[in-house]
């Protein structure tokens, strides 16, 4: 929690109460967009593990094709959310009301924008040009690989889980932050907000 002593005592001091919210509010909606980000991607790792392609390969078409719709359902989920939240997190914006600490933190977890190819921003601009084109299902299968940060199609799980632990291990410390600086009550307000801003629908 020391860390966050910066980002607290400047959000304290803000005389504005609307930017503090703001600035809160902006705070919630990445904690969920990762959080959510996390939880589906890792179901989605473990439904086509260990080689997303080779599992579309080996299925009959028509399941094949169910498969591959379940997954691209999860894939524009995904795309939304790391496009959002990599626009937050990496944003002049929100640097400015985070400690030095937190960001070296966060970039270590996420990857940095600017040092790494598959950090979040990365992953994020490959998804969201799927689609553009018609891909065989085998290049449809491959995205839920570059999701999860792969270079080749082989999903190394145990890598992945290690991420996602550490990235989850984050997020906590990120809520437990967030909820200091602003009282119950306007947590619970900008909470259900956030909540209601970051869901999207299951089709």
């Amino acid at each position: 929690m020391d860390v966050l002593k910066s980002t607290v005592a400047d959000l304290r001091g803000r005389k504005a109460s609307k930017e503090r919210e703001e600035t809160i509010a902006t705070l919630l909606r990445t904690y969920f967009l990762l959080k959510d980000a996390a939880e589906e991607g890792a179901a989605l790792v473990e439904d086509a593990r260990p080689n997303p392609v080779e599992v579309i390969q080996r299925l009959e078409p028509a399941l094949a094709e169910e498969r591959l719709a379940n997954w691209n359902r999860s894939l524009r989920r995904q795309t939304a959310r790391l496009m959002g939240v990599s626009s937050m997190v990496y944003s002049q914006e929100f640097m400015d009301v985070v400690s030095p600490d937190l960001r070296e933190r966060l970039y270590d977890v996420l990857g940095s924008k600017v040092d790494r190819a598959t950090s979040l921003h990365g992953i994020g601009a490959a998804l969201f040009f799927r689609g553009i084109v018609i891909d065989s299902p085998e290049e449809q299968a491959r995205y839920v690989s570059i999701m999860a940060g792969e270079e080749g199609d082989l999903l190394h799980m145990d890598k992945i889980q290690r991420e996602v632990d550490a990235l989850q291990e984050a997020l906590e410390s990120y809520r437990q932050a967030v909820t200091t600086l602003a009282t119950p009550d306007e947590i619970i307000r900008l909470t259900r907000d956030a909540r209601a801003k970051t869901t999207f629908p299951a089709a």
